[in-house]
């Protein structure tokens, strides 16, 4: 009866801490890892070794795991029968394998996933032992799936990591606007200068040639902290004023230059520009703002860091001057009762 009990603990054993070594090293994420190495973590090293090389530590569970099954179950099968001979060896069987199933199968993994983080220094440790154990079966393993991978696939994608925000969010590690943040960062690569831009029908432009206690007479109440100026037409944009070198010349009896004395150069750039290259192209000339133009050369409208930012963080902008909150939404207002 002992070796009968001896065997099955054998199978139960060893199968058990196989299938938790399974689900911890499966369930170990390449940010916890990450995190381990940047707090100097040993394991951590370990960790990342073992699953840019998934193959060892799996080829070294099965292996163990096999040997175990076979030799458990042989053993228990043949004292079974010694003890109480052929007539209850298919109960034994039956017995045997609803415990390896409930003890060494569902048991060990539900552990192994819920407490991967506790175990995972251990488990490190554990599994190198394993692999130099195993090693030349662990060899034989990766040799046969060599020959049926295709190229390594990544581990985080896109999609993950929004994924995770939302999690993140909904369990409290993350808050709302954190959430917000990293999901409309994905999004930066998709939007386009177009969908951020203040339309050409809303925004308030000078022509160059007009003097700037004309233009300040006629715009007693500007809302905007920059004015694009044109030469003849909205399609010849030449640059842009600044609302407070305009009035600082006011105030200092200069109205009688004209807007082009205390213009600034703009950029131009492509309506089909990607928010994050236009985001990029802005800080790299150090520019806060640029037309945006058609295929065609024409001008759609305006664009700035500021709408960058607003397209990040969820919200609009706005300062003390600002008594309209979104003037891509007055625009199709405008449009609409024209027509």
């Amino acid at each position: 009866m002992e070796q009968l009990i001896f065997y099955l603990f054998i199978a139960l054993g060893f199968s058990f801490l196989c299938s938790l070594l399974e689900a911890i090293i499966l369930s170990i994420t390449p940010s916890f890892i990450g995190a381990k190495i940047k707090a100097g973590s040993k394991y951590g090293i370990y960790l990342k070794q073992l699953k840019d090389d998934i193959d060892k530590p799996l080829a070294a569970i099965l292996t163990l795991n096999t040997f175990a099954h076979t030799l458990g179950a042989a053993g228990v099968g043949a004292q079974a029968q010694i003890i109480w001979g052929n007539e209850y060896i298919s109960l034994v069987s039956v017995i045997v394998t609803i415990l390896i199933l409930v003890l060494s199968e569902i048991i060990p993994k539900t552990l192994g996933a819920m407490y991967w983080r506790r175990l995972a220094g251990l488990s490190s440790y554990i599994l190198r032992f394993l692999i130099i154990s195993l090693y030349p079966f662990v060899l034989v393993s990766r040799s046969i799936t060599k020959l049926f991978r295709k190229n390594k696939e990544r581990t985080v994608e896109r999609e993950d990591v929004e994924a995770m925000s939302e999690i993140g969010f909904r369990e409290g590690v993350i808050g709302k606007n954190e959430s917000t943040i990293i999901r409309n960062l994905f999004r930066l690569n998709k939007l386009q200068a177009q969908d951020i831009m203040t339309p050409r029908t809303v925004i308030l432009a000078a022509d160059e040639k007009d003097f700037i206690a004309d233009f300040h007479k006629e715009n007693p109440s500007i809302e905007f902290s920059r004015i694009p100026v044109y030469s003849e037409t909205m399609d010849h944009l030449t640059g842009f004023i600044l609302k407070d070198e305009l009035l600082e010349n006011i105030i200092r009896g200069s109205g009688n230059k004209p807007l082009l004395e205390i213009k600034r150069e703009i950029n131009f750039v492509y309506e089909g520009l990607t928010v994050l290259e236009l985001f990029e192209s802005l800080i790299k000339q150090n520019k806060h703002i640029s037309a945006v133009v058609n295929e065609y050369g024409g001008i759609e409208g305006i664009v700035s860091i500021e709408d960058v930012i607003e397209t990040l963080l969820g919200i609009e902008i706005m300062d003390e001057t600002d008594n309209i909150e979104d003037l891509q939404k007055m625009a199709k207002e405008k449009w609409k009762r024209k027509n």
